[in-house]
């Protein structure tokens, strides 16, 4: 069985979550700091990277983060509201073999997963379907 082509990005920070990215105001939607600073990170961290063309693409999102508070219970933080964004942002980085960059909507599987971690973190792999 042939192995799937991807991509891989570590990223030295977590995700903006969908509850702070974008505030309304009486114009419309805007970007938060947060989403800001997410963007900009990635864009200042992170080098384009080439994969298959393909018709459909797949992605696996880790994000590392403390889960325990200092006195053992656990954390209330969700990983999954953070998703939307660190696809949206990460996935400018990413160009086919032709040079056009990829839809989200040809990501057609996603999978995500929380790890205990002293620091913060996300690791982000795109890959080809098919």
């Amino acid at each position: 069985m042939p192995m799937r082509d991807e991509v891989y990005f570590k990223i030295e920070g977590l995700p903006v979550s969908e509850n702070k990215a974008v505030r309304m105001s009486s114009r419309g939607g805007y970007k938060t700091k947060e989403f800001k600073e997410w963007e900009e990170l990635v864009a200042l961290t992170q080098k384009e990277k080439t994969i298959d063309c393909s018709e459909w693409y797949g992605c696996e999102i880790i994000v590392h983060m403390p889960l325990y508070c200092k006195n053992g219970s656990i954390k209330r933080r969700d990983s999954h509201n953070m998703i939307k964004y660190a696809i949206d942002t990460t996935l400018k980085k990413v160009l086919d073999e032709k040079g056009k960059e990829i839809d989200d909507c040809r990501i057609i599987e996603v999978s995500e997963c929380k790890v205990d971690d002293k620091s913060e973190w996300t690791e982000i792999t795109f890959y080809c379907i098919g």
